[in-house]
């Protein structure tokens, strides 16, 4: 018993590793289970039991583990579907938001179009829509015109036209990424692709034939579409070629925006007017004459003949060079759509332009013609009596010269009132699309200072109205009430604002033609004649003057060195003769006589013709930059 007991201490204080293992609790509580098994089933063979009933515990107990794991897996894969589906859920939601976006900034762009009559302002931002909705490299809008003839500042505004010209594709506006294509040229042989828009195919005319009902409902659009640009040779690079699609999209419209149409809508207007007025008269006969209970007559209602027009070609294109992919139908579509209405506005716009320059220019011709034609004399009597009333106030004694230019004066003083009083009405036709003889208002911009660049067309020396006419200011009026024709102006001025060139142009403009268009255009004209006629005559007749006080300084110059020469002759001929009376000497050898210069001089003097000439003082010339002085022609 003791040395059972002492066994047992002894065993049981080793720290072995194996028992350390065996107290682990997820050791030791296997073992309990197993011994308790053990105990309840009092197997023969205890050993076996005991190993195989861990075995089974074992395996068990991995199938539960793996279990766990997989019920562990598929919680982790729910949680990511629903979270998948969450961020599908705001994907689209966010896309949906965004294409919302999109058609409100669409609806928006095409209202404001759809309200405007200038649809070209709309340009830029209608190709950067599209170009961010179709996600392309870049877009830019074409316009085909004829090569324009290179011009000079002194060349009129007719200088650019050759009838003979090749057309060619000047792009006009372009994406926010593109800016380097405005102002670039295509010619048709070198962009064969975009050319091709407009080039006629028979076959698509007989398949048309065959089907103009279709045709009809929908009218088919002929567009290029290069899926591959690098390797097709009938595309040209305006930069570096990279891989990618082109597509191009004509945008053809009739445009009636142009003076000829005008004209036209003019004469139709006055004849429609007359007939109206001839049916109003037969309706007034008809219902005098009616018997109660007759059947009254119905008149046609008459309307205005369609404007005049002519088609104006433009290309809206675009390009996916460096995405290396082609567009998609939709995606075509798209620019298609946009295409037809574009051109739909920019037909609607013009029309209604050219309906409000009738209808308004009907009012000023109303106003204006009885003015124009029967006070004629009335004003032609006011001008001449301008002239001769100044004259007459003026001494006889003056310059001929001199009076006619305070007569001119006069007049052109009469031409500023008249202008100044006609001003608002002129100004009027800031609201014009068509406005005839612009040529005139842009002489007077020239000679108000206007830059020649602020207001023409690239490439030409016509002005484009719609720049022209934001300088008709109070600023202008202020000019023209205070322009003085007359006096010095050593400014320089453009040589194309220079006065005799001023001159020269307004006189290609046909005065018969601006007394047929308005009152205030046809005292504007008289105006810058006046000036210009007033300005010449003044610089011409102060070079006469300045010439002849210079001749008269010369003359009496040359009168001084010839006085001046006859009195040292006469002072060496008096000192000679003295000397020869002089010449024997006394004995002493002193002679007691001397020559009195200054008693001589004043002899001199005293003769007549030789009393002192007065020189005036030097002659300085007024500056002029506005003529030159062989212009001017003086003598």
């Amino acid at each position: 018993m003791s040395n059972l007991v002492k066994h047992s201490k002894h065993t049981i204080g080793k720290d072995y590793d194996a028992l350390n293992y065996l107290k682990k609790e997820e050791i030791s509580s296997v073992l309990s289970m197993a011994l308790g098994e053990l105990y309840l089933s009092k197997p023969k063979n205890q050993l076996y039991f005991l190993g195989n009933w861990l075995l089974n515990y074992s395996k068990s107990q991995k199938k539960l583990i793996k279990s766990s794991h997989e019920m562990d897996n598929q919680v982790l894969l729910q949680i990511e579907h629903e979270k998948a589906l969450e961020m599908q859920k705001n994907s689209e939601a966010k896309i949906a938001e965004d294409a919302a976006k999109v058609r409100e900034k669409e609806g928006i762009l095409r209202g404001l179009i759809g309200m405007t009559r200038e649809v070209d302002e709309f340009l830029p931002k209608v190709i950067e829509h599209i170009y961010i909705h179709i996600k392309a490299a870049a877009g830019y809008i074409g316009l085909q015109e004829k090569v324009k003839k290179q011009v000079t500042p002194l060349d009129d505004d007719k200088a650019h036209i050759d009838d003979d010209a090749p057309w060619v594709i000047r792009y006009i506006t372009a994406t926010s990424n593109s800016q380097f294509m405005i102002d670039q040229i295509l010619k048709e042989e070198e962009g064969q692709a975009t050319w091709g828009l407009w080039k006629e195919d028979e076959e698509e005319e007989l398949q048309e034939e065959e089907n103009q009902e279709e045709n009809k409902k929908k009218p088919k659009v002929k567009v290029c579409s290069v899926d591959d640009v690098v390797s097709d040779p009938r595309i040209k690079f305006f930069d570096v070629p990279k891989l990618g699609a082109y597509f191009a999209v004509p945008l053809n419209y009739k445009t009636c925006l142009y003076e000829q149409s005008f004209d036209a809508g003019i004469e139709d207007a006055l004849e429609c007017r007359k007939l109206r007025a001839q049916q109003e008269e037969e309706k007034i006969k008809l219902e005098a004459g009616a018997a109660e209970g007759e059947e009254q007559k119905e008149f046609e209602e008459i309307k205005e003949a369609p404007f005049k027009t002519t088609e104006i070609r433009m290309v809206i294109a675009f390009d996916t060079m460096g995405q290396d992919r082609t567009f998609r139908e939709q995606e075509k579509e798209y620019v298609i759509d946009w295409v037809g209405y574009l051109k739909e506005q920019w037909e609607r716009a013009e029309n209604e332009s050219l309906s409000h320059d009738i209808q308004a220019y009907m009012t000023i011709r109303d106003r204006d013609f009885p003015i124009i034609v029967d006070k004629a004399h009335e004003r032609s009597e006011q001008e001449k009596n301008a002239i001769e009333d100044t004259i007459k106030t003026l001494h006889i004694s003056l310059p001929e010269d001199f009076k006619n230019l305070e007569g001119q004066t006069a007049l052109f003083e009469l031409c500023r009132n008249r202008l100044l009083g006609e001003l608002d009405n002129l100004y009027l036709l800031k609201e014009f699309k068509v406005v005839k003889h612009i040529r005139v208002i842009q002489l007077l911009l020239y000679l108000s200072g206007v830059k020649r660049e602020d207001i023409i067309e690239p490439g030409t020396n016509m002005m484009k109205w719609k720049k022209g006419k934001n300088f008709l200011t109070n600023e202008l009026r202020e000019f023209i009430a205070e322009l003085k024709p007359r006096g010095p102006k050593p400014e320089k001025v453009e040589l194309y604002a220079k006065t005799f060139k001023l001159e020269k142009d307004l006189l290609k403009v046909p005065f018969e033609e601006v007394q047929q268009y308005c009152l205030s255009m046809i005292f504007l004209y008289k105006f810058l004649e006046q000036y210009l006629k007033v300005r010449i005559s003044d610089v011409t007749y102060r070079r006469k003057e300045y010439l002849t006080k210079v001749e008269i300084r010369e003359n009496a110059k040359k009168a001084a060195e010839e006085l001046a020469e006859r009195k040292q002759k006469y002072l060496d001929e008096q000192k000679e003769a003295f000397d020869k009376e002089n010449d024997v000497e006394l004995d002493d050898g002193i002679n007691r006589s001397f020559f009195d210069s200054v008693k001589v001089l004043s002899e001199f003097d005293a003769i007549e013709g030789n009393q002192p000439i007065e020189i005036p003082e030097d002659v300085i010339p007024d500056e002029d930059g506005d003529i030159d002085w062989e212009e001017s022609n003086p003598n």
